[in-house]
């Protein structure tokens, strides 16, 4: 089952709030970190939600919590930059509570704009995968927080596997106390893993069920960073969707790791959009890169992926994936993380809307997975929301949709949520962009939620 689903208790980890970052993570990007998380109700009637904050030993923040009622469809972001109990800093971790099904995002951005976005989780696993991992790759590392959700201790170990380059390494077993979070770095182990790209591997020795966010970040390139959730065993399916891609688009290009965790190779067709489909290998336990510009060359494009594989259902196969995408033209660096998705759903839930906010603008990536075309129904929430309206989706397509292109790009400061109703299933993300911090990081993405 997809995380990226509804449930009454989600979790967000690596959460920020007036925190230095190389107080919190020594080896990470500058700056002063805010998380933002976004909480909305996808029902009808009214959702009472409590948020409760835990530090990396575990321990609840006494004094922090707070709640709200939350109207159908509506979404509230919790302000933790003005919840006194956590003090002037805090790192950690904050767990949602209600009565009925909610979904949560975790927005961070520090004060140059720059920022990054994951998905609340609403289950654990015993096993958790990263597909996109890199060690002093062109400036690139990265580093996987892992909470324990669970009453008792969890031992915990990562291996690295590389896909291109470097050296495979297992960490020691680490302890994680009850609910509380460790972050894994790969700065702290350069000597072993070398100049690395590949993938890591995260399990709980003891069976005990833990939840993951990885993110990544440049130190030569300003303040680009990523952040994408972890992978749970058993996810996965024989068909990966990419929503979002972009080759030579205004400097945009996109990366899209699949990866392979059975011991049989997978083969599969490659299929942009509007384009021939094309053949290749996801290796058994490896992965396989996607790289726009290895496919289009220098066509300027703007569409969806879709990786179908042929012998998956009859080997067992399931393949697993994330894309990154990229800008580094035009003065401006811009680095972006969305999970692949492998099931669609007739209705795709966006918790964090923005229009003409602080310079905040949306575009949500639609992709119908049927040869049929899709009929829509997009209807935002929130003060000043536009009218609820139709449009389509080609059959095997994708269309964007912006929200300065509905409320103006000049107009309406609009904060809200998003649901797009459909006739087929379809799949989704959203990029959101601040276009006024020239040469910083001002770009999020995170994943639609399935209802």
């Amino acid at each position: 089952m997809s995380r990226f689903t509804v449930g009454a208790t989600v979790i967000l980890i690596s959460l920020l709030t007036l925190s230095s970052v190389p107080g919190v993570m020594a080896e990470g990007p500058g700056g002063t970190w805010t998380s933002w998380p976004f909480i909305q109700n996808p029902g009808t009637g009214p959702a009472t939600v409590t948020v409760q904050f835990y530090d990396l030993s575990g321990n609840e923040i006494v004094g922090a919590s707070v709640g709200q009622s939350i109207a159908g469809g509506e979404s509230w972001y919790v302000p933790v930059w003005s919840i006194s109990g956590l003090g002037a800093s805090f790192t950690g971790s904050m767990v949602v509570s209600s009565d009925v099904p909610i979904i949560a995002v975790s927005n961070q951005v520090n004060e140059y704009s720059a920022g990054n976005s994951y998905s609340g989780i609403d289950q654990g696993a015993t096993s958790l995968s990263g597909p996109s991992i890199h060690a002093n790759d062109w400036g690139w590392w990265a580093e996987i927080s892992v909470q324990n959700t669970t009453a008792d201790d969890a031992t915990v170990e990562v291996s690295f596997a590389p896909s291109n380059y470097g050296n495979a390494y297992t960490t020691p077993e680490v302890t994680i106390p009850a609910y509380s979070a460790k972050r894994f770095s790969t700065e702290d182990y350069a000597a072993q893993l070398g100049q690395f790209v590949g993938a890591a591997t995260i399990t709980s020795t003891n069976d005990k069920e833990i939840v993951g966010a990885v993110q990544e970040w440049n130190t030569g390139a300003g303040y680009l960073t990523i952040a994408y959730n972890t992978i749970s065993a058993g996810e996965g399916g024989s068909n990966v969707y990419f929503p979002s891609q972009h080759n030579n688009n205004w400097g945009w290009y996109t990366y899209n790791f699949v990866q392979n965790s059975s011991a049989t190779d997978a083969q599969v067709s490659i299929e942009f959009s509007g384009r021939a489909a094309q053949s290749d290998t996801v290796p058994a336990n490896g992965s396989l890169v996607i790289a726009t510009w290895e496919y289009l060359g220098t066509l300027d494009y703007v569409g969806s992926l879709k990786v179908d594989c042929t012998n998956c259902a009859a080997d067992g196969i399931k393949l697993t994936g994330m894309a990154n995408e990229v800008n580094t033209g035009g003065g401006n660096n811009y680095a972006i993380s969305y999970n692949a998705s492998y099931q669609g759903s007739t209705e795709v839930l966006f918790p964090s809307q923005h229009n003409n906010n602080w310079g905040w603008f949306a575009w949500n990536f639609l992709q119908n997975l049927s040869s049929d075309t899709a009929n829509i129904t997009v209807t935002w929430s929130g003060t000043g929301a536009p009218a609820a309206f139709n449009t389509t989706i080609p059959g095997n397509g994708s269309i964007p949709i912006a929200t300065g292109d509905y409320m103006g790009w000049a107009g309406t400061d609009f904060v809200g949520s998003l649901s797009v109703e459909s006739d087929q299933l379809i799949v989704g993300i959203c990029n959101e962009v601040q276009g006024t911090a020239a040469g910083v990081d001002a770009a999020i993405s995170y994943n639609g939620f399935g209802q």
